[in-house]
Parts: structure tokens; C-alpha cells; sequence
């Protein structure tokens, strides 16, 4: 029996292929499995409905992983952190006013922040307001807002209409799921406003990102990549 008539062989290697290029494209699978766009499609639904892969126009996604808690992962990849952190300070100057969402990995680059730095943080977060608590030099200041505390970060209307009216130099979001196709998405719907206006009130966006955040996607979109200036 031709293996391509047998769907749950056929939506593995969809899943393979998925697992390998990091998205799949439905034309490309019905060349490379040589059946029909339309039982590709079919596969896909299949697939998406059992939550192991995201449908999108013209093929599909990983789903993203199960988020730990924010204490958990103040514990994960404190190496990659700290060389992500550093060179990610290594952007900012003197005099700047600087945007800092929440995350792990956005507190680790506040700690790292130079002591005799002199600028404006302004965080949605704060463990990154406490992190600079020692930073003498850094005016920092907290926006008000609803706390998440699975990820530590403050967001909601009041939140949206503080960071509307800043005009900052450098933006450093907390990324949650970051993909070549579907760009930057978060697992909340507030944040995901959130950091879309701290971005856009920004010159320039530098994103952190650790490897298990990279090549996913979660549920809410924040901005393509196009507007990004720097990945770490």
C-alpha cells in the first residue's frame, strides 16, 4: 500500500517537515508528498484541531510551548542570559530614554546595565524597576497598571495610555514566541498591546531572545520583524 494513502503516516511527516524547517508551506508539502494542496489542507486542520501545529494562510506553524512560571524561569538559561544581557547593554548611551518590558531576560539586562550610566529607564515591570535600585545614576520610573503574575509585567488601558505619550530611544521588549513569519506574538492579549506601543513610541527596538523562544508562535500578535532593528 503507497504509504501517501495513509493519513496518520502522512500528517507525521507533515509534522517532520514542520519540525525541520520551522514552518511548512502547502504547496511545497503536496510537491514533496505528491498528493493534492487539498488533502495537505486537510492534514493541517487535522493536525491544528489536535493542537500540534498552527494553521496559517498558506500552511503552517509550531504551536508554542507551555510558558513556566516567572520564578521558574528566572532559573533557565542564566549563561545565555547574561551573554545576551551584555551585549544588549552595550547599546545603550548616555542621556537615552529607555523602554523596558517585562521577562526574564529583560531583568537580566537591567542588572547588567552599567552602575555609572547615566539615562531614563521607564518599565512595565517591576522586577526591572528593582533591579536598578542600586543604579544611582538611572532615573527610573514605573507605569502604573494590572499586575500578571505569571509574568510580572503591568499592562491594561492605563498601562496602553501611559506608554502612548513617551517618546523613547531604544525599546527592549520581553519576547515570548519569535518567528521569521509570524514575528513577535505573546501568550496575553494585554501584553501583546502593550508591547506593540512601547515599541512603536521607540527609535529603535533591540529584542533579547533566548533559543527556546525562537521559531515558535503563541496566541496574539505583536509586530513582524520588520520592525525590529536588533536581535541578541
Amino acid at each position: 500500500m503507497d504509504i501517501r494513502s495513509l493519513p496518520e503516516e502522512r500528517r507525521q511527516q507533515l509534522l517532520e517537515i514542520l519540525r525541520l524547517n520551522g514552518k511548512l508551506s502547502v504547496p511545497q508539502a503536496s510537491e514533496q508528498l505528491q498528493v493534492s494542496v487539498d488533502t495537505i489542507r486537510r492534514d493541517l486542520k487535522e493536525l491544528d484541531h489536535a493542537g500540534l501545529l498552527t494553521r496559517v494562510h498558506g500552511g503552517a506553524l509550531p504551536v508554542s510551548q507551555t510558558v513556566p512560571s516567572y520564578g521558574d524561569r528566572k532559573n533557565m538559561q542564566n549563561d545565555a542570559k547574561t551573554r545576551i544581557a551584555l551585549k544588549t547593554v552595550s547599546f545603550f548611551q548616555p542621556g537615552q530614554t529607555i523602554l523596558i518590558d517585562s521577562g526574564t531576560t529583560a531583568q537580566m539586562v537591567a542588572k547588567h546595565i552599567a552602575p555609572d550610566l547615566n539615562a531614563t529607564v521607564i518599565t512595565n515591570s517591576p522586577p526591572v524597576a528593582m533591579a536598578l535600585s542600586s543604579h544611582n545614576n538611572i532615573q527610573v520610573v514605573l507605569s502604573g497598571g494590572h499586575l500578571n503574575t505569571s509574568s510580572m509585567a503591568l499592562t491594561g488601558s492605563s498601562t496602553y495610555q501611559f506608554f502612548s505619550g513617551i517618546h523613547a530611544d531604544v525599546c527592549i521588549p520581553g519576547i515570548c514566541s519569535l518567528h521569521a513569519d509570524a514575528g513577535i506574538t505573546t501568550a496575553d492579549s494585554a501584553e501583546a498591546d502593550v508591547k506593540r506601543i512601547m515599541i512603536e513610541q521607540s527609535k529603535i527596538t533591540i529584542a533579547p531572545v533566548t533559543s527556546d523562544k525562537m521559531n515558535a508562535i503563541s496566541s496574539f500578535h505583536v509586530t513582524s520583524l520588520d520592525h525590529i532593528d536588533y536581535i541578541i
